[in-house]
């Protein structure tokens, strides 16, 4: 760290894209033992409603994730619900038609007392149990599956998608995602920057979803130009990023601050062939005997 110095170049790597992606999803990957797994379905060993064993990879099942993530949650009676606002309307509808195409399962409507808000409820134990294992369970613990962030940009877009319909805020200068679970946020960044947007992230502790991510600047015309549309109060769109940029997947930023904390305990220098550098925390990094450092301006250095 003590070769660091403000205003060097860190670069941040997304997960690349892998051109051999399933055509199908074998959800028995993410269930139990507890039924009968058949060449092509899976059934209950009671009771219950028979599912699809292979369901097809389309950005109309990503899009599902996406809601899922921002709204869904499980039951332990065997449901799988989404919560929205009673005017979405349009996004009970799209929930209602994915599963109802993909699973063969239909929904039911439920209004919530004394509110403004709607559930929409599926009795399937198969799905509440695949949803929660592929997804996660609870605010806090819900994650995109690894493998999915290599998928093709069009997937990811719609992951994105059904997660700011659910947990998006319009901001008079700024998109912005609110959620308990930091691991999906920074998932979502490494989303955005396939498309160029450069996002950040905040910790709010007051709040009752304590992260949130945030784009504006470049970022807010991108995401206008994939359907994201919205007036801002202030149009910031045209401004550029002040402390980097993104090309391709990855993203250019530079040091703003540099904070040493004390630690003890072993220090670890991992050996990679060839070349000797690695990715750790998303970030490019090298290992401490290297030399030679790639200037990009009389400020700037590459690590």
């Amino acid at each position: 760290i003590s070769e660091l110095k403000k205003r060097d170049i860190l670069i941040y790597q997304s997960p690349i894209e892998k051109k051999d992606q399933p055509s199908v999803i074998d959800i028995s990957k993410w269930i139990n033992n507890n039924y009968r797994i058949e060449s092509d379905h899976i059934r209950p060993c009671r009771s219950g409603k028979i599912i699809p064993r292979f369901i097809s990879n389309t950005p109309d099942f990503w899009r599902l994730c996406g809601y899922y993530l921002a709204e869904g949650f499980t039951g332990k009676g065997g449901t799988l619900t989404f919560a929205f606002h009673e005017e979405e309307v349009e996004y009970h509808q799209d929930v209602m038609g994915i599963i109802k195409n993909l699973f063969g399962v239909y929904g039911k409507i439920r209004t919530v007392k004394n509110s403004k808000g709607i559930t929409v409820q599926f009795c399937s134990i198969i799905l509440s149990e695949f949803f929660g294992n592929f997804l996660g369970r609870g605010a806090d613990y819900k994650k995109i599956p690894d493998f999915a962030l290599s998928m093709p940009r069009l997937y990811l877009l719609e992951i994105f998608r059904g997660i700011y319909y659910g947990d998006g805020n319009n901001n008079p200068d700024s998109y912005s995602i609110v959620s308990n679970s930091r691991i999906l946020l920074y998932q979502l960044r490494d989303i955005l920057l396939k498309f160029g947007v450069i996002s950040s992230i905040r910790y709010h502790s007051s709040a009752k979803k304590a992260y949130r991510l945030y784009a504006g600047g470049m970022g807010l015309s991108l995401l206008e130009k994939l359907n994201f549309q919205h007036t801002f109060t202030k149009d910031r769109r045209f401004e550029y990023y002040q402390d980097g940029w993104a090309e391709g997947d990855r993203m250019f930023m530079a040091i703003r601050s540099i904070i040493p904390r004390f630690y003890k305990g072993k220090v670890y220098n991992i050996g990679v062939k060839d070349d000797n550098s690695y990715i750790a925390e998303d970030i490019i990094v090298k290992n401490c005997w290297l030399d030679g450092h790639e200037y990009i301006s009389k400020k700037s250095r590459v690590y």
